[in-house]
């Protein structure tokens, strides 16, 4: 019992100290959250929304932002963005695909959200997660190539931003 009683008061102080801890304690604002993490794609509105979490409109913008500490448009967004974060990541879905996956209907849209929440596009984040390749050695001859006797390696390759090529750094 003692146990119990220490947990909870360990709870307790935990939600005043989180307000995610906070908002899921309202029985509205966690429907909607858990509606927003399991469901991210459906087009939500701030009235869809609301109806999940059985409130009005202002009553439910006024919550969410009270406990949640950000608008309930923009909580959805980055989570989307979170997604499309992840399925970039993984690198078997399409970079065309990922925004109808996470609930965008414009592509452009899609890289305009990304862009301004991440600070980078779609496509140059996936990019700057594959491995560096190195460029490939020159050879003569009979296709091997030949390495001189203590020559140095460059110790980094990295992509020219003007000329798009390979570029050797020592």
């Amino acid at each position: 019992m003692v146990f119990v009683l220490a947990l909870r008061t360990a709870l307790e102080r935990l939600t005043e100290l989180s307000p995610a801890l906070q908002a899921l304690r309202h029985p509205g604002i966690s429907a909607s959250l858990v509606a927003i993490y399991r469901d991210y794609a459906r087009p939500w509105t701030v009235e869809t929304l609301a109806r999940e979490a059985g409130m009005s409109r202002s009553v439910f913008s006024e919550t969410f932002r009270a406990l949640v500490r950000d608008t309930p448009a923009h909580h959805l967004t980055v989570r989307r963005l979170q997604q499309a974060r992840a399925l970039l990541s993984d690198g078997s879905v399409a970079l065309s695909d990922i925004p109808a996956r996470v609930g965008y209907h414009s592509n452009v849209g899609f890289h305009l959200a990304f862009r301004r929440e991440f600070d980078t596009t779609p496509g140059a984040y996936r990019q700057a997660l594959r491995p560096a390749r190195s460029p490939r050695p020159r050879t003569k001859g009979n296709g091997l190539s030949r390495v001189r006797a203590g020559a140095r390696a460059p110790s980094a390759v990295s992509l020219g931003r003007r000329s798009g090529h390979l570029q050797e750094g020592r």
